[in-house]
């Protein structure tokens, strides 16, 4: 009966001219008007979408400091030029400007403390709508009418009205880090809760505001994408692999899990690794630790040359290969560490270390100052001088398990602050923030310094970090985390968790299309015995996302039915998945409109393909 309602439902998509035309979406400038209100306020107009964004500024008695729609609240001095509004309080002034972007306008709010003291400050920027269809918080919809997020790598506030969108975004590297998006009510915002700045210092706060026609999140989304100019190449495929060979047991009961029951290791044959590579169609491969994990000590006195063999051993088996090693920067377990690095322990409100779930596992944060951050930037230098990888891939790379430190150094710009009586309760500092001049270096050191490669787990964090254009991916032990990737490069890793066959690898990798994303493979145990989706999955230079495919320039990868096309007359090839993520031939209609070229994809569920560009000649 199944295969008769399958064969059914998609004869009647097969029959159907009912698809829709789906190709880039030609950018061209929002004609939205924009200004600054007499009280501060900022009113965006786009044909019948509207908003006008008020903010207040918490002040250290308890009461606020408001720049609203009819009226500015306990300001005083107020100037109004041009695109520019000033006025002070008695602890600070605010110089507030905006500027005109293709797609969206940008604030920039530069506020000075005029104290010879600390400033607490909640910041919060909000708007009022009415015929809400649908609303995000940090990517993900929000069915209640109250709700905050505060996730910096998809730091966003997105609202669908029956008129157009509008997408809030902070920029600034405080901001975004600091970051809760909320709704209360028909209120929609961002806020920063956690900001202190120095005595006579000017803080500077930049955000945006996007208002499209479109009535969808992810035109939102890729319309952020261009104006952070996140849009470059994934080269190629990942893939995990373990540096143990057979001598290591591995339980049987745990490995029959796995379809085929195959214990992946550097003993197998060349013939064997090559298949396993290939059906995997790594680029990055990644070698587990290459000494005791997290382990200083045990890096600087083993021997390279084992790990040297087995980098050729993979090379041999599949040339373009590049190979990575596991690297971890917050985490040491050396016997000495907590003595040796105490002025580096990230330490909990109560004075404790943070670990990584037990003590064992005891976390520390590296900077341009202290031994800890000279000690794992030598381990950097070990794993690409001694041993010889590629490159480095970099787990954890904002912070581990812990976001705060409560102890010295302060970062300068965090503390926990009372929401009603605005004061100071203690200060913290992120460790994102912290440790980012020192990652920084770290970041040019491999890329620029030493010429090599760099993939790293979770996405950006900060505007700062955006500008290194290397792939970073996210786990999916939670599907729902690829709206953690939708800002930066949109890849999901696999889920170690679920997946114990290609088949579950493929089916994870169409739930990444959910998301606009692609995928990276990640248990080492799942041994391929075909070629599946990611063997025309890269490269890729992302054009749009969207809910069940990808547009790059190479390639468009998409699971669900369409006339696609990149809005000329493109020649490509396509390949065809069927259920099972095994490769089937299929004849495609190609489609004239418009003087442009489509092709008509019909798929069934858990059916999908990639419609490959060819070069022309």
């Amino acid at each position: 009966m199944k295969k008769i309602i399958y064969f059914l439902v998609f004869s009647t998509l097969l029959f159907s001219d009912d698809l829709g035309y789906i190709e880039p979406k030609q950018i061209k400038q929002v004609e939205y008007k924009a200004e600054i209100k007499d009280t501060g306020c900022i009113k965006i107009e786009l044909k019948e979408n509207q908003c006008i964004i008020t903010s207040d500024f918490s002040l250290p008695d308890g009461t606020w400091a408001k720049l609203d729609k009819d009226k500015t609240e306990n300001f005083k001095n107020i100037k109004i030029e041009k695109d520019k509004f000033y006025s002070e309080t008695e602890k600070f002034t605010i110089e507030r400007t905006i500027k005109r972007n293709k797609e969206c306008v940008e604030i920039i709010d530069r506020i000075k403390n005029k104290t010879n003291e600390l400033l607490p400050l909640i910041i919060r920027h909000k708007t009022e709508l009415q015929n809400v269809k649908e609303h995000y918080l940090g990517g993900l919809r929000v069915y209640l009418k109250r709700g905050a997020s505060s996730e910096p790598a998809n730091p966003t506030t997105i609202v669908i009205t029956e008129n157009g969108s509008i997408g809030f975004l902070p920029l600034n590297d405080v901001f975004r880090v600091h970051i809760q998006n909320f709704v209360a009510g028909n209120i929609y915002g961002i806020a920063d809760n956690e900001l202190v700045i120095k005595p006579d210092t000017e803080y500077e706060a930049r955000w945006t505001v996007f208002v499209l026609e479109d009535k969808d999140y992810f035109s939102v989304i890729n319309s952020m994408r261009r104006f952070l100019d996140v849009n470059f190449t994934i080269p190629g495929s990942e893939c995990s692999f373990t540096n143990r060979g057979k001598a290591n047991k591995i339980s049987e009961s745990w490995l029959n899990q796995f379809k085929p029951p195959v214990f992946v290791n550097t003993d197998m044959s060349k013939e064997e690794l090559t298949q396993y590579f290939t059906y995997k169609n790594a680029y990055f491969v990644i070698l587990g630790a290459v000494s005791e994990v997290h382990n200083f000590e045990q890096y600087l006195n083993t021997d390279s040359q084992p790990i040297k063999e087995i980098i050729k051993k993979i090379k041999e088996a599949k040339s373009d290969a590049k190979v990575l090693p596991y690297f971890h920067c917050f985490i040491e377990t050396s016997k000495n560490a907590k003595e040796k690095y105490k002025d580096a322990m990230i330490l909990l409100p109560d004075g404790e270390q943070a670990d990584y779930g037990k003590p064992e596992l005891p976390l520390f944060f590296p900077t341009l100052e202290n031994s800890f951050g000279k000690d794992q930037e030598k381990e950097i230098e070990l794993l690409i001088d001694k041993f010889g990888f590629d490159g480095i891939y970099w787990d954890e790379f904002e912070y581990s398990s812990t976001k705060y430190h409560y102890g010295q150094p302060h970062d300068g710009y965090s503390a926990d602050i009372d929401p009603q009586t605005h004061k100071i309760i203690r200060l913290k500092s992120s460790v994102t923030l912290l440790t980012q001049p020192w990652r920084v270096k770290m970041v040019e050191k491999i890329l620029n310094e030493k010429k090599k490669l760099l993939v790293i787990n979770g996405n950006p964090h900060t505007e700062t970090i955006l500008k290194y254009k290397v792939p970073r991916f996210v786990e999916t032990g939670s599907i729902s985390n690829c709206t953690r990737a939708q800002l930066f490069t949109p890849i999901a890793l696999g889920d170690h968790l679920t997946e114990r066959s290609e088949k579950d690898a493929y089916r994870k990798m169409l739930e990444a299309l959910d998301y606009g994303c692609v995928y990276y493979w990640y248990y080492y145990l799942i041994w391929p015995e075909y070629p599946t989706l990611t063997s025309y999955m890269f490269p890729i230079t992302p054009i749009e996302i969207n809910k069940g495919y990808i547009i790059g320039k190479e390639r468009i990868i998409t699971k669900v039915s369409g006339y696609f096309g990149w809005g000329d007359n493109t020649d490509a090839e396509v390949h065809y998945f069927d259920t099972e993520g095994r490769e089937v031939k299929r004849d495609t209609e190609k489609i004239k409109k418009d003087g442009k070229t489509y092709y008509k994809i019909v798929l069934g569920e858990y059916e999908s393909c990639v419609i490959v560009r060819k070069e022309k000649k």
